[in-house]
């Protein structure tokens, strides 16, 4: 998987050598150690994802997080202005490879992780991206 050796080049670029480490499996279905990361990232899942997938990703997330720990996500939102055609080529994209998936907003997700229990919960644009890539970083309680 190319991603996942993209992934590790640049953990070992920043020196965190041993601490870092991935999973490979379906995610809404594999089992991860409870309360065994400092820092989960999903990328560019949610919005494949059935409403019920996303909140099965979102539950096996928040139960591998170790108190203190944090959560990014980073996926494709809907933007609060009418979108460009990239986006909405976009969103068409997602709709016939996820027919059952879709692009959700930044406030239905943050919605989702206060019901989890996360706070310090933010939102921003990626800058650079098109077809309005978001990231969403958010906290269990402090250890």
């Amino acid at each position: 998987a190319p991603s996942l050796a993209a992934a590790r080049s640049t953990a070992d670029s920043i020196q965190l050598g041993s601490r870092f480490q991935t999973e490979v499996g379906d995610p809404e279905s594999m089992e991860l150690p409870e309360a065994g990361f400092d820092l989960i990232v999903i990328a560019q899942r949610l919005h494949a994802a059935t409403p019920q997938g996303r909140d099965r990703l979102l539950d096996q997330a928040r139960r591998a997080l170790a108190p203190g720990g944090r959560i990014v996500l980073i996926d494709l939102f809907r933007g609060p202005a009418r979108p460009r055609l990239a986006e909405t080529i976009e969103a068409l994209r997602v709709h016939v490879a996820a027919p059952l998936g879709g692009v959700q907003s930044a406030e239905e997700l943050r919605q989702r992780l206060l019901a989890r229990g996360l706070t310090d919960i933010r939102f921003t644009f990626v800058a650079a991206s098109r077809v309005n890539l978001g990231m969403i970083v958010a906290a269990v309680g402090d250890r």
